[in-house]
């Protein structure tokens, strides 16, 4: 109806200004001397149209401002049937992505420390435990000396580009803030929704509350009968069922009163 509204106005408005030939009107800029159509400038056309039409006008922009609002109200409306979820349950599921989501990061951080840690140990043995051949091959060779300085040089550049190199801008966390990243990027898996039955059905569901109450309720009916029969099925089974115990209580009144019957005859007789 809003729309409606909208493309009414706007028509009348334009009907309007057909009906005064605005359309064939030219505006004279008197600076520049340019002669150009009302309609295509837009700042002159507005003026006119709030001089000499202010309700039309209004009522154009308030049916127009409703237009857009009840657009995007309703096609958030069908966004949540879609997904099949409330208003509600969108913050809450949201919450629980990010909850899963730093779990998953502290998980990832806690075994990358664990594998940080190994390869230190690794190392570290694989260190103590390996002899020196570089030591034991400059003490055996002849020069030692000069090749020993050499190396010591190389070895100098060596760990001033190891420097450089690990370093990287990024200090020791680099490869820790990799693996952040790897795991933010990493898709979840979410737990299945079970009331998303579908768009058409979510969609009666929200039109006709009543007429799904009713089923739901006949069917928690139905199976709390279905589990009575079978609890009364199995004590049946198990030899403790009630008729059994009915038809012992039953048999007890008769032998009584066949006995009250016995006594009182002799007594009678006596």
């Amino acid at each position: 109806m809003c729309g409606y509204g909208t493309v009414l106005a706007v028509l009348i408005l334009g009907g309007e200004m057909e009906r005064r030939s605005m359309f064939s009107v030219r505006w004279i800029n008197y600076r520049t001397g340019e002669v150009r159509p009302l309609w295509k400038t837009p700042r002159k056309l507005v003026e006119w149209l709030v001089v000499f039409h202010p309700v039309g006008v209004a009522m154009t922009l308030f049916m127009a401002v409703a237009t857009l609002l009840l657009t995007f109200f309703l096609s958030y409306q069908i966004y949540l049937l879609l997904i099949g979820r409330t208003q509600y349950e969108v913050f809450k599921w949201r919450e629980f992505h990010h909850a899963l989501l730093e779990m998953a990061e502290q998980q990832a951080e806690a075994e990358a420390e664990a594998e940080e840690k190994q390869a230190a140990e690794k190392q570290a043995a694989a260190t103590a435990s390996r002899p020196d051949v570089a030591v034991t091959a400059v003490r055996n060779s002849e020069g030692g000396s000069r090749r020993e300085a050499h190396g010591g040089k190389d070895g100098c550049w060596r760990r001033l580009w190891g420097l450089l190199s690990c370093s990287g801008g990024q200090g020791g966390d680099g490869a820790r803030s990799g693996q952040r990243r790897r795991v933010r990027l990493t898709k979840l898996v979410l737990p299945q929704n079970i009331y998303h039955r579908g768009f058409w059905a979510n969609t009666w569901e929200v039109l006709l509350p009543e007429v799904y109450f009713q089923r739901a309720r006949a069917a928690v009916v139905r199976g709390n009968a279905v589990g009575m029969a079978a609890s009364l099925s199995g004590s049946c089974g198990s030899g403790t069922c009630s008729g059994g115990d009915f038809g012992g209580r039953e048999s007890k009144p008769v032998r009584q009163g066949s006995e009250v019957k016995g006594t009182t005859m002799e007594k009678k007789k006596r």
